[in-house]
């Protein structure tokens, strides 16, 4: 049996359509959106950069969205951004969230690995980073770079 090329077109629309609409109920999930309407990144970010980074979102009353590997931060003198790999982006927009708009940055162990959480001042939402990343926000927090403000 051979398939017409509108099958094909067809798949691929379906495809897309299926890959935006988790895309976009999961950045929902994470709170994104919310950040994105208060953080949204509208410049390159100077400084330490680390790609490939995983972490996970948690918004107001949502269980966590993890986000494996999918994470771009840089970490800079006036705050932290933060963006998510190109075919994952639909509806997250990269941020920036300036140092005196965190509230605080605590280690914590989750599921066997350590983790930065970072929560926001006057927003229910909490990000965890991962691995060297997250030993290096939280170090910028404690010290180095936010004590520059």
């Amino acid at each position: 049996m051979q398939s017409s090329p509108w099958s094909s077109l067809l798949f691929a629309l379906v495809f897309a359509g299926t890959w935006l609409c988790i895309g976009g109920l999961l950045a929902w999930a994470a709170g994104w959106p919310a950040l994105a309407a208060r953080f949204r990144r509208t410049g390159p970010v100077e400084g330490e950069r680390f790609g490939a980074v995983s972490g996970s979102m948690i918004a107001a009353g949502s269980l966590p969205v993890g986000y494996r590997g999918t994470l771009w931060l840089v970490l800079g003198p006036g705050g932290f951004g933060l963006s998510v790999s190109f075919p994952f982006r639909f509806m997250s927009p990269p941020l920036f969230i300036p140092w005196a708009a965190v509230e605080s940055v605590s280690r914590r162990r989750r599921s066997f690995v350590d983790t930065a959480e970072v929560r926001l001042r006057d927003l229910p939402n909490r990000i965890n980073i991962s691995g060297k990343a997250g030993q290096r926000l939280l170090a910028a927090y404690l010290g180095g770079t936010r004590a520059a403000q």
